[in-house]
């Protein structure tokens, strides 16, 4: 690819600051090529595996498989591609391209607070947070701080704490979800 420089999403033009607000779920790197295009930096693997393959290929192949413009997959894609950022506001974000943008939802990650069952018979139950602070506090059975970190009460965490009190039953695992 040559030279580049890394652009902070910060320092990018106003033209891309909603799309930027909207991209937040990930910390992709962007570049200024040396012809000056504003792109996602490339990943090389992605790259070599590509080489033999058009995007007339593989937009038939993503669909095939479930994945829409709206899909995490087809737009984590495009930015391993290298994808100026223009065109990648042209394909996933003008409705003309995308008639379906206003529905899509970033991926949300955050905390599955679960128990583990004592007997054969006990049900797997748990919840999810965003906070990690909550979840914390919960997994190690401390009904008292069922709060998040600006303090509201969470009426989930305290009932999940009154329901499974054993801190050696609970557990909890980092898990990113797709709306």
């Amino acid at each position: 690819m040559g030279t580049y420089e890394i652009v902070p999403r910060e320092a990018l033009p106003e033209e891309y600051q909603e799309m930027m607000a909207t991209e937040a779920h990930h910390n992709h790197p962007i570049i200024r090529d040396p012809q000056g295009t504003l792109r996602w930096m490339p990943d090389p693997e992605v790259e070599a595996a590509l080489l033999p393959l058009s995007l007339n290929d593989l937009v038939p192949l993503l669909h095939a498989l479930g994945h829409g413009k709206n899909s995490e997959v087809y737009r984590h894609l495009y930015r391993c591609m290298g994808y100026s950022l223009f065109g990648y506001w042209e394909v996933f974000y003008w409705e003309v391209n995308n008639p379906a943008v206003v529905a899509y939802k970033p991926p949300v990650s955050g905390y599955l607070v679960l128990n583990t069952p004592t007997t054969p018979n006990d049900p797997v139950e748990g919840f999810f947070t965003q906070s990690v602070q909550l979840a914390y506090e919960v997994r190690k059975g401390s009904g008292a701080n069922c709060f998040y970190s600006d303090g509201t009460h969470s009426p989930t965490a305290q009932s999940f704490c009154e329901h499974h009190s054993h801190t050696e039953s609970c557990y909890t695992v980092d898990i990113t979800v797709n709306p």
